[in-house]
């Protein structure tokens, strides 16, 4: 079964994705996946992303703000990443 094109779907997809989740259809439900409910029914999942390799994810965003990796920022800019 495919996502349905569900404004609150269509709305979190992106935010979830950056975050390293996914987005998914009901019938792929399992118990540690959030719910996205619209009006008293649920319309898809969200399945967080696994803790393994969150850290990694984390540094990956930060560098990508900065602009460059953080070995290489001075330390104000490592401060600010903080």
């Amino acid at each position: 079964m495919s996502l349905p094109r569900h404004p609150l779907v269509l709305a979190v997809r992106p935010v979830a994705e950056a975050l390293g989740a996914t987005v998914l259809p009901v019938s792929q439900r399992e118990p540690s996946d959030i719910p996205l409910m619209w009006e008293g029914v649920v319309v898809a999942v969200v399945r967080p992303a696994p803790l393994h390799g969150a850290l990694d994810r984390l540094i990956e965003s930060v560098e990508r703000e900065f602009g460059s990796p953080l070995a290489e920022l001075g330390r104000e800019d490592k401060q600010r990443a903080i």
